[in-house]
């Protein structure tokens, strides 16, 4: 029986989520897995992956106490229950699943990701409940780089569980221009939306500015 991802309800963030694990089963099995799209169930069938919130399966998960971004990976009925305390967990949840099936992402980009073959991807025996123990868990901008690497990088942040990124300044004109000297303004704007974009994909907390006010009064 071929496995089915069912994603609970709408989001952004969670069809994202739905996605990258449909995608990594492909890269793993070299199967294609259907993704389809439920308001709710009232039961679970065998070999379905379901993702969603915690609230969406209050009739299957044990009860835990969450603090920030927590999530369940959690077998029952011969199925799959990745569930976050919100939508960003929610996509947590589905890298910690593939990490336990062997994938790893060690560093920015394709480079640094591995990714086994497997005939058979198993969805039982799972009882897996992480609670997140820091609320921010990020970083900085810094130094020189293009759109390219920050896409890279905030991909990573979220396959390594960090949700936050500060941007230091009101754009990254500083920084790009390091990377490209003689970047045109129009171009800023374009990466600025993308690194935003690519934030809110993944349900990302973004902060900027800083230090940056006390330069622009000045």
């Amino acid at each position: 029986m071929k496995i089915k991802i069912i994603r609970i309800s709408a989001g952004k963030v969670k069809d994202f989520a739905a996605t990258e694990l449909q995608k990594y089963l492909l890269k793993m099995t070299g199967e294609k897995v259907e993704i389809q799209r439920k308001k709710r169930i009232k039961s679970l069938k065998e070999r379905n992956i379901y993702l969603g919130l915690m609230g969406d399966f209050q009739t299957f998960l044990p009860h835990q106490r969450i603090d920030g971004d927590g999530f369940w990976v959690f077998s029952a009925n011969g199925s799959l229950l990745l569930a976050g305390s919100n939508p960003r967990s929610a996509l947590y949840a589905v890298y910690d699943f593939l990490e336990e099936n062997g994938c790893r992402w060690l560093y920015p980009g394709k480079d640094g990701e591995f990714i086994p073959r497997k005939r058979n991807i198993q969805l039982g025996g799972y009882k897996i409940f992480r609670n997140a123990y820091l609320k921010h868990r990020g970083l900085c901008t810094e130094g020189s780089f293009n759109i390219a690497h920050l896409v890279n990088f905030i991909d990573w942040m979220a396959k390594k569980k960090m949700n936050h990124l500060f941007a230091q300044f009101e754009s990254l004109y500083f920084f790009y221009r390091r990377y490209e000297k003689n970047i045109s303004l129009e171009k800023v704007r374009r990466w600025d939306k993308k690194l935003e974009e690519e934030l809110h994909k993944r349900g990302l907390i973004f902060e900027k500015v800083g230090h940056g006010w006390i330069n622009k009064a000045l």
